[in-house]
């Protein structure tokens, strides 16, 4: 069983945070998608990560605007700004009507099903599911169950986890 408490994962927490935390063009209404140049194959390659992370978030049974932060952070960091306020609000709606539709033991599988096409998407949603979880500068129980039925539905085991945190550690690091 993974035990996040992992100052790795702070750092990495604390980059998302400050991304996510800039302003951003807000649309209010659907105009802006049909105006972007973001294709809609990558706004789908980014839907499964986001519902992940949002999946973290609300283990807890609360979305804190730093997790939001985080998250949001976490999709400009990967998209290299493409994916914007607007398409991480409607992947937000998106992931939050599922849950409540299917619950969050359908969800995970489901999720698990879609990554596992893509190795690196599943390692990435894990990781990033991981800095959602320190956003609030702790891991609830909730949080830390989710985590692991995650890794488990991904099929990373506590090793290859370990190994997956260690990495951003050594990618994270400033010699690095």
């Amino acid at each position: 069983m993974l035990n996040l408490q992992n100052e790795t994962i702070a750092r990495l927490r604390d980059r998302l945070k400050e991304r996510g935390e800039r302003p951003s063009l807000f649309a209010t209404d659907l105009s802006a998608l049909k105006q972007t140049d973001v294709p809609v194959d990558v706004l789908l390659r980014f839907d499964a990560i986001c519902e992940a992370m949002y999946l973290m978030a609300k283990a807890d049974g609360k979305l804190d605007p730093a997790e939001t932060d985080t998250l949001k952070g976490a999709l400009r960091e990967l998209s290299d700004n493409a994916v914007r306020t607007v398409h991480v609000q409607k992947m937000i709606e998106g992931a939050e009507a599922r849950l409540a539709k299917d619950g969050l033991e359908t969800r995970i599988k489901s999720l698990a099903e879609k990554l596992a096409e893509d190795e690196g998407s599943a390692e990435a949603a894990f990781v990033l599911a991981a800095a959602v979880a320190f956003a609030d500068d702790e891991i609830a129980d909730e949080e830390n169950d989710m985590l692991n039925a995650f890794a488990e539905a991904l099929g990373i085991d506590a090793d290859q986890a370990n190994a997956l945190l260690d990495e951003m550690q050594i990618g994270a690091s400033p010699e690095a």
